[in-house]
């Protein structure tokens, strides 16, 4: 009896798994379908105001993008998970944000779903 409890219950653990599995890979996909032409156009935007003074196709690069991911939170934003009155807390931890490269992975450009803006970060 005890076996086919614990048969039963890692059966139940491994569908609440595949589901969750599903549902991420599923919400992604849409995110990245409704804001990938929004975050290429910010994207395109900040990169013709931030690098004036290197190439002229540096904004090009930015509209076919290498890899794009979406992530919950900026991880470069220096807040501790307990400072919830802290006015960036969303921002490092719930605001989702779609993460483009380029084929040359010279930089990435983070644009927040949000506040519709992108921010590049040259690596």
């Amino acid at each position: 009896m005890r076996a086919v409890v614990m048969i039963l219950a890692l059966l139940a653990g491994l569908k609440i798994w595949a589901h969750d599995q599903m549902f991420r890979s599923g919400a992604e996909e849409a995110l990245i379908a409704a804001y990938r032409e929004r975050a290429i156009a910010a994207c395109q935007r900040d990169a013709a105001r931030t690098l004036k003074g290197q190439a002229a196709g540096s904004a090009q690069a930015w509209s076919s993008p290498a890899a794009v991911k979406v992530s919950i939170g900026r991880s470069g934003v220096d807040v501790n998970i307990w400072d919830v009155d802290n006015a960036l807390w969303a921002s490092r931890y719930k605001s989702a944000y779609l993460t483009l490269m380029p084929a040359d992975r010279s930089a990435t450009c983070e644009y927040d779903v949000t506040a519709g803006q992108a921010e590049i970060v040259k690596l």
